[in-house]
């Protein structure tokens, strides 16, 4: 489902060339200290997603327990779901995302990848490193039990997909977060005399939009 692919390196000279070879590489800059201007004019600054400044007393004090707690809190708060889900739109359509973020000889690269897999189902893979000794916990990859929660997120968040879209990628046999399910009976305005009946005509789209995602759909009448 998400066509693009996502990346983490902390070589600034790779990061620029990516952009040269493809300008499908979207450039996202985690780096608080980096002004060159080459990369400043090719790169989206989203420092935010970085440990937030409670976090690393956490770390400093050797309390690694509570370090995580914070930082996935903060990664799963309006601003960071907001920037989240353009990102996870960016490769919905086919983008490519190359974070920027040196290796200081902290833990923020492991962290970082950690808790974006953990929490969103994204697997960022790391650019800068020894092929001979890459593991399966360096490459790219998704966890496609999240799908719900990546819909979920571009249907409430961005204008990228339409409710049309939400339904024929939505799973069959899950059920619809409360929110989306509120937004897709404003915008479907779906059949039915009742309010559970509208609820059970949009699941039954999920599984009939699927054959044609054009379907048209009879509408209840407004009195």
């Amino acid at each position: 489902m998400l066509r693009g692919r996502a990346f983490l390196t902390g070589d600034k000279e790779m990061t620029i060339r990516s952009v040269e070879m493809d300008p499908l590489n979207k450039v996202i800059n985690l780096d608080e200290d980096e002004h060159d201007p080459r990369l400043y004019h090719i790169s989206v600054p989203a420092t935010y997603l970085l440990p937030p400044i409670d976090a690393k007393r956490a770390e400093i004090d050797g309390n690694e327990q509570m370090y995580d707690y914070i930082y996935n809190r903060h990664l799963q708060d309006d601003h960071s779901r907001s920037i989240i889900a353009a990102l996870i739109a960016y490769l919905y359509r086919g983008g490519n995302l190359l974070f920027y973020l040196p290796d200081y000889g902290d833990n923020t690269q492991n962290k970082f990848i950690f808790h974006i897999a953990n929490i969103y189902g994204i697997h960022i893979g790391l650019l800068d490193i020894d092929p001979s000794i890459a593991t399966t916990e360096r490459e790219y990859f998704i966890d496609l039990n999240k799908i719900p929660l990546w819909l979920d997120m571009m249907y409430m968040e961005t204008n990228v997909i339409t409710w049309r879209d939400y339904l024929y990628d939505f799973p069959l046999g899950v059920q619809i977060n409360p929110y989306c399910l509120d937004r897709l009976m404003e915008d479907i305005n779906p059949y039915g005399t009742t309010p559970r009946e509208q609820v059970e005509y949009i699941y039954h789209l999920v599984s009939s939009i699927k054959g044609n995602k054009n379907l048209k759909c009879p509408l209840k009448m407004k009195l």
